[in-house]
């Protein structure tokens, strides 16, 4: 196993050897990591905001990713929650891809998507609130721009995530 402060980079590299398409790592105020079998590597820092109550964050940073994602696929996701972790989803996406779209356009997109959701939804009390407006969320998720990370990164990358 890795230590409970193991850097996230290193994380998603060990998680995706258990998994067949990708893995998401959230890392709250430090947005989130992407990272694919098919080599793809991104990092989308948060947005910054005031916040004011994290209730939903993750919640929401799940349903706008899943959401973008199945947009742009040709199949839908299949989430579900793991029973041995309370707080834990699994989001599978099919291995089918849009013609139009590729799979790494689609995983910055959509990791953009999740990560403006999960900051929008620091920003109001309760898990609602700050996530309605889907015209703020695209805006939004529009100044954000997913940038690639490599696993030489992950081994080289020491430092917390806040």
């Amino acid at each position: 196993g890795l230590p409970v402060d193991a850097d996230p980079l290193i994380v998603a590299e060990a998680l995706l050897t258990l998994t067949r398409l990708c893995v998401v790592v959230t890392l709250g105020a430090g947005g989130a990591i992407y990272a694919a079998n098919n080599g793809d590597r991104l990092r989308c820092d948060a947005l910054p905001v005031e916040v004011v109550d994290t209730t939903g964050a993750g919640d929401a940073f799940v349903g706008a990713f899943a959401a973008r994602w199945a947009a742009l696929s040709d199949s839908a996701p299949e989430v579900m929650a793991d029973p041995t972790h309370d707080a834990t989803l699994n989001v599978t996406f099919s291995a089918t891809h849009s013609a139009t779209h590729s799979a790494s356009h689609r995983a910055a997109d959509a990791l953009a998507r999740g990560v403006a959701a999960g900051s929008l939804a620091c920003t109001a009390r309760g898990a609602i609130a700050a996530v309605h407006d889907v015209r703020l969320l695209e805006r939004e998720a529009g100044r954000l721009t997913p940038a690639p990370w490599s696993s030489v990164d992950a081994r080289s990358t020491a430092r917390p995530v806040p």
